[in-house]
């Protein structure tokens, strides 16, 4: 009931309408808070305070907390902005080939971009390039350093994080030669030449990818449904261009489905559908509303399992495959017999800064539930992700 009701007040807030037939009491705002942190919608969920009448209020304590945690996301999400432009800044200036992804973009689409927070702030760079980036950032005032399988770490306390990414997608991945010559489709930036930017069906493309590789990592949380909406609102997205690239790419069935979601959730004329593809809807919102932001560890042990088996995937996370090495070490291009050594400095790396990472390898294979992974797979294969 409580997440109806969430529903409910997103679908008023990214439409601009008022909040006066939203029923709202206030005994339901301490479920509603719980549910707005567990997918990371707090901004959304805190723009409604001026917008309620006094008997939707909710009671002091949890007016109070949420006033605090919109004024504090407020102020995060301006100085990610910031620190974005100082490193765009100084990116352009020592040239360096760089562009926003994720959430930098995504939050402009929203009623207000402070609508939707970010966790970290994404931006892809060349491979080529980090040693460079490094010393930039360091200059910048990043101290913190963290060498990651996809993406390097850059942080400043207390709490901007940046994700500075090698690859749009990991080698692995089923569309990775789709992204492998994006620095020939990207456009520069007004008054920039490394400053790049997607354009605004690329760059729903690449949300719809991003959204399909967390549903393999553990499933997606509300905020991927709104950035969904908000995209399918975007008159600057060209719709014979994203059909045709979603059709190349085999998502197109996984988009109609997950945009039939969201326009269930948050259209305020919903589309009629066939009582099949109404009934898979629910059953998809339904998992969606279940778990977090990302979905939850336990469906993402489950399918990594079921996929892989227990052993193999193990393995395969201890010795990913040469592509994905040469994105972390790009001298094994030039020397690919080094494997062997990539994998050891990798070891020894992981061993001293990401023993986090380790035990969860270990968790996931030994706690994976194969039965569940099934089920999860069906309704995957259901909707129309087959990977």
């Amino acid at each position: 009931m409580g997440s109806q009701k969430l529903l409910q007040i997103l679908k008023c807030i990214l439409n601009e309408q008022p909040l006066s037939d939203c029923s709202i009491a206030p005994e339901d705002w301490q479920h509603l808070i719980w549910l707005a942190k567990r997918h990371n919608i707090m901004g959304m969920l805190g723009c409604t305070l001026p917008l309620l009448s006094e008997q939707q209020m909710p009671p002091q304590k949890e007016r109070d907390s949420l006033r605090r945690q919109a004024m504090a996301m407020a102020m995060v999400n301006s100085n990610q902005i910031h620190e974005l432009g100082r490193i765009q800044d100084a990116f352009e200036q020592q040239g360096i080939w760089n562009m926003p992804l994720k959430g930098c973009t995504t939050r402009q689409l929203y009623p207000l971009p402070d609508m939707r927070t970010m966790n970290d702030l994404d931006i892809l760079c060349k491979p080529s390039q980090q040693r460079q980036i490094r010393k930039i950032m360091s200059q910048l005032g990043y101290a913190d350093f963290q060498e990651g399988r996809k993406h390097d770490v850059y942080s400043k306390k207390p709490y901007i994080r940046i994700e500075m990414h090698r690859e749009m997608v990991p080698a692995r991945s089923p569309f990775s030669k789709y992204y492998r010559d994006i620095w020939n489709r990207c456009m520069p930036m007004s008054g920039c030449r490394y400053n790049c930017q997607l354009s605004a069906t690329d760059a729903f493309v690449y949300n719809l990818v991003h959204l399909a590789e967390h549903l393999e990592e553990g499933g997606v949380g509300i905020r991927f449904i709104t950035d969904v909406y908000a995209f399918d609102n975007s008159p600057t997205v060209d719709r014979e261009q994203l059909h045709s690239t979603l059709e190349s790419l085999g998502l197109w069935q996984l988009y109609c489905n997950v945009s039939a979601l969201a326009q269930q959730w948050f259209s305020l004329n919903p589309p009629t559908l066939e009582q099949s593809q109404a009934q898979l809807i629910e059953r998809f919102g339904h998992f969606v509303l279940a778990g977090g932001l990302f979905g939850s560890a336990e469906t993402g042990s489950a399918l990594a399992v079921q996929k892989e088996g227990r052993v193999r995937y193990f393995l395969k996370a201890c010795f990913p495959g040469y592509r994905e090495m040469c994105s972390m070490y790009s001298w094994l291009e030039k020397w690919p017999f080094l494997l062997p050594w990539s994998w050891f400095l990798r070891g020894v790396r992981s061993l001293l800064y990401r023993r986090k990472s380790i035990k969860k390898q270990f968790h996931v294979s030994a706690t994976g539930d194969v039965q569940k992974g099934n089920e999860i797979r069906q309704l995957y294969h259901d909707i129309g992700y087959d990977r």
